[in-house]
């Protein structure tokens, strides 16, 4: 993580990354685990679903 409004943090952790492949690959890997768990088919039509209602009980 870097600082809000730091372009300098920022563009120092993005080297770093670019010059550490073991980190950039188990970062992908949780990214994309994480993704995986938290947009599945079953849980998005669940939270649309639960919107509808919401709205259809105002």
């Amino acid at each position: 993580m870097v600082p809000p409004d730091d372009a300098t943090a920022l563009a120092t952790a993005v080297t770093s990354l670019l010059n550490d492949a073991p980190t950039r690959a188990r970062l992908s890997v949780a990214a994309r685990q994480a993704a995986l768990a938290r947009f599945t088919l079953e849980r998005l039509t669940a939270d649309i679903a639960d919107l509808y209602r919401q709205l259809l009980a105002r």
